[in-house]
């Protein structure tokens, strides 16, 4: 039938028979990396051992007893050449994160009215060490 305004009103039959049940299952998985991990290269420890002189001198104008603490003299700056570095990107985002949902509903009709169950449970792995979530949910109407 037609409303105001020119809204089309549908109205559906019920259906004829109680007792039929639907079952509907979707399950999903993704995977993720970080794009461009190689574009990001640590620095070397003997580089950055350098650059802390230089900025020790820039602010300073003189190597002070704070940077020879940390670092030794600057004719033992050579002893970080072959120090192996630290990959702080991979060692953060070095996972493949994974996520996945997945769901179940069953649904039908009883004399009482219509029923629905629904489960549905999603989780999530992320790209940085450590971090996952998951949630589970159930509906019932």
């Amino acid at each position: 039938s037609r409303g105001a305004n020119g809204v089309v009103i549908v109205t559906t039959k019920n259906a004829a028979s109680a007792g039929k049940v639907s079952v509907n299952f979707n399950a999903y998985f993704g995977a993720k990396i970080m794009a461009n991990k190689d574009a990001y290269t640590p620095q070397s420890p003997g580089d950055f051992v350098r650059s802390q002189y230089e900025l020790t001198l820039l602010r300073n104008g003189r190597i002070t007893e704070s940077y020879n603490k940390y670092f030794g003299s600057f004719v033992d700056l050579h002893l970080y050449d072959d120090v192996k570095p630290n990959d702080y990107i991979d060692m953060i985002f070095g996972n493949t994160g994974v996520n996945y949902n997945v769901d179940l509903s069953v649904a039908g009709k009883s004399k009482a009215g219509n029923w629905t169950l629904t489960l549905a449970r999603l989780g999530e792995e992320a790209i940085i060490q450590n971090v996952y979530a998951e949630y589970l949910k159930s509906v019932i109407l």
